[in-house]
């Protein structure tokens, strides 16, 4: 996704911005089912507090306010604070290092060299692999675990992407960037269990 404003102090001198986006819309998808459920359980309450309801006359004032309130409650925790966090993360790939931004009160952040590389991976299931998205994994030399991106939108491409960056980056380093280059060499199918081997890259010496 191209064109989403970015600050320009995240790119260092001589860095050039390669792909920018936010997780894919199925990240709402159960926020707008809670917004809708919600919406219509409200009304049908409200509806239904008439003369003729169960509720006696004089509490229906209290009922509908305790109603309304409810339900403003749910379609904030349940949908406008999700839109707020969905809203707030941004991932950056330049021609030198995966960029991640999150947080709403606490803005934090995750800068992965793409020299460093040694694994991308990724898993979807049936729903993501019919949107094109899935959940990525992406691990660099020295760090104690893996960085987490859900709902990545195009994930095949972003894999490629990122690979293709990482061989940049060892080609414009001579070749050589330690005994961690990233390969797409078929791995064992026990080596790490639960992904399958032709969705992760892995690095290692021969």
């Amino acid at each position: 996704m191209r064109g989403m404003a970015h600050p320009a102090r995240l790119l260092g001198d001589g860095e050039t911005l390669v792909h920018e986006f936010r997780p894919h819309g199925q990240a709402l998808l159960w926020p707008a089912v809670a917004l809708i459920a919600t919406a219509f359980a409200a009304s049908y309450l409200l509806t239904a507090l008439d003369g003729s309801g169960p509720v006696p006359g004089g509490l229906q004032p209290a009922v509908r306010v305790l109603v309304v309130v409810g339900a403003l409650a749910v379609v904030l925790f349940a949908t406008l604070l999700p839109l707020a966090r969905w809203l707030s993360i941004r991932y950056l790939i330049t021609d030198r290092r995966l960029i991640t931004r999150w947080g709403l009160l606490t803005r934090e952040g995750r800068d992965l060299p793409l020299a460093r590389l040694t694994d991308v991976r990724y898993t979807a299931g049936p729903l993501q692999r019919a949107l094109g998205t899935g959940t990525m994994f992406v691990e660099t030399m020295g760090d104690s675990g893996p960085l987490v991106m859900r709902c990545v939108p195009e994930v095949e491409s972003v894999q490629r992407e990122l690979f293709r960056l990482h061989e940049r980056r060892l080609h414009d380093a001579g070749g050589w960037a330690g005994p961690t280059a990233v390969s797409r060499r078929p791995e064992p199918p026990s080596s790490r269990s639960g992904v399958p081997p032709h969705e992760r890259l892995h690095g290692g010496p021969e």
